[in-house]
């Protein structure tokens, strides 16, 4: 018997072991990665979920995966934690436990220097807003429970996008 926090965080039984399942949302047009896909998901389009070991393994080199800081352009958001990109000592000391965060941008989408991209919320009460620091293209969101259910983490990474056709 377990809640389900707005789908975040889902326990499945593998033989005969509770095991914690993550999301993972990838762009296709940006990268591609086999994986499995599950059923109620798979209509949202252009997403598809993938283990979220895979980004985390395929991304190992930009994560400091015992810290779970960032680096480059990457936000990974926890209960305890979090960091956005050159800004990470701004917001480190203002998510607290219990604090959640939503964002506006999906996989795929073009993001520019100062655009809102979500919110932090403690209970109903909008505490801060996240903006990029980066123009970019948002490659992946994940939802993981890495301990416990209720210690969510969403990483967020952003491309550099090259300016074409723009006057000399």
């Amino acid at each position: 018997m377990h809640r389900d926090t707005q789908g975040t965080c889902h326990l499945h039984c593998q033989e005969g072991k509770i095991v914690l399942v993550t999301k993972c949302y990838l762009a296709r047009s940006v990268e591609t990665i086999d994986c499995y896909i599950n059923q109620e998901e798979s209509s949202k389009e252009g997403l598809k979920q993938i283990p979220c070991e895979e980004i985390l393994t395929k991304y190992s080199e930009l994560i400091d995966e015992s810290r779970l800081k960032v680096k480059e352009n990457m936000l990974i958001v926890s209960n305890h934690e979090c960091f956005f990109s050159k800004k990470e000592e701004e917001i480190k000391t203002i998510c607290r436990e219990g604090h959640k965060v939503f964002f506006l941008v999906k996989p795929g989408e073009k993001i520019s220097v100062g655009k809102t991209i979500g919110f932090i919320y403690s209970g109903k009460r909008m505490i801060r807003k996240i903006k990029a620091q980066d123009n970019g293209i948002v490659i992946a969101i994940i939802q993981s429970p890495f301990t416990r259910p209720e210690k969510t983490c969403v990483l967020l990474k952003t491309l550099e996008v090259e300016e074409h056709g723009r006057e000399h």
